[in-house]
């Protein structure tokens, strides 16, 4: 049980610290377009985004991307869900088991 726990935890835990990451990147990028004059704005789509930059005379769209903030959390979820699925029926494999009583 112990092992899950820290099994999960660790995967949760790079998880997290991966979507930090892709965040930054993403405030780099508006930082490093905003410092160029441009406007910058996002459109997000189920597991999908575009990154617009715009100013007088110019527009630039980036192509269709994979929002991997979102590929994060449905990760995180899957992995959580799982697990608490797992301990649940395992928990009541457990419990099912010592009430059973003596046997004969």
């Amino acid at each position: 049980m112990k092992a899950g726990v820290i099994g999960v935890a660790l995967t949760d835990a790079i998880l997290l610290i991966f979507a930090y990451f892709v965040q930054q990147d993403l405030e780099w990028r508006s930082g490093y377009a905003s410092s160029h004059g441009y406007s910058v704005s996002t459109s997000y789509s189920l597991l999908t985004r575009v990154f617009t930059m715009s100013r007088p005379g110019t527009s630039l769209s980036s192509p269709l991307t994979l929002d991997w903030i979102q590929v994060v959390v449905a990760l995180l979820i899957i992995v959580n869900v799982t697990y608490f699925v797992g301990w649940m029926l395992g928990s009541r494999g457990a419990r099912s088991k010592s009430n059973a009583g003596p046997a004969g």
